[in-house]
This record gives C-alpha cells, structure tokens and sequence, in this order.
C-alpha cells in the first residue's frame, strides 16, 4: 500500500460481532451484513415555516457522498434548488 501512496488508517473487515458501523467514503457500513447506507440529515423545521434557498442548500449538501450512491435520492432536491434558483424564489 505505501509503495503506491496510499495511506492506510486502519484496517476492518466484515463477520466482527462487536463493531458498529464504520464510516468508508461518507457513508456508514454495517460490517456485521456488509451493507452501505446513508444516515438521513438532521432537518431541523416547523411545518409552518417557509423553506428558503439557503436552507434547501443546506439540505441537500449536508449528505456527503464521494461515492454517487444516493445520487438518485439527492436528485429532485438538487433540481428543486436549481429552479427556485431560476425563478428567483426565496
């Protein structure tokens, strides 16, 4: 691994009955079903309370994904940021 410059910072793997999930690439992975998943963000709203760009933003880019693997769900947000922005709403 060092001859090709990457750095190792630990070593896990699957089948250990006490360990949690460990976060790889911006996602959480269960090692005891060697699944990956992504911990939904914190939305912090009253339903009465107006949704502004900034806050749309903020939404959308509190999942941090290197990865692509929630891109289908992170789509229609990322769309509805693009037009709020293109009809100069909120």
């Amino acid at each position: 691994m060092n001859e090709a410059s990457f750095e190792l910072r630990c070593w896990t793997h699957t089948g250990v009955k006490y360990q949690e999930s460990q976060n790889v690439l911006g996602l959480k992975w269960d090692t005891e079903t060697d699944e990956l998943y992504c911990v939904d963000p914190q939305v912090d709203m009253e339903a009465s309370e107006v949704v502004t760009k900034r806050k749309l933003l903020s939404i959308v880019n509190s999942i941090h994904d290197l990865i692509g693997f929630t891109s289908p769900a992170t789509l229609l947000p990322k769309l509805l940021f693009q037009e709020a922005w293109r009809n100069k709403l909120g």
